[in-house]
């Protein structure tokens, strides 16, 4: 809801698809550490979706952090953490 029309601007530089990624990011992580349960819910999904796209590595990174501390009224996952990890490292080549 909050970035909907992201990419439906009439100004160039907010239509672009990196822009509304890193938009999508900061309102994710904004509603990751609200203290109601759903917001972080909705958080932890447009995380995911930013994750599971492969091409943004602060979501991969993060979205393994939520996995490993059971954010969002998960179970901790530390296993499935890790593969977020190194499948970050291995995209986007990170040491």
């Amino acid at each position: 809801e909050d970035v909907k029309y992201c990419g439906r601007s009439i100004n160039k530089f907010r239509s672009d698809k990196g822009y509304c990624d890193r938009l999508s990011f900061r309102v994710a992580s904004a509603l990751l550490v609200q203290f109601d349960e759903e917001s972080q819910k909705v958080g932890f999904e447009m995380l995911r979706t930013l994750a599971e796209r492969g091409d943004h590595p602060d979501a991969m990174v993060y979205y393994g952090m939520c996995l490993n501390e059971g954010r969002a009224n998960n179970a901790p996952n530390s296993d499935e953490a890790v593969s977020w990890f190194k499948r970050c490292a291995d995209i986007h080549e990170h040491p």
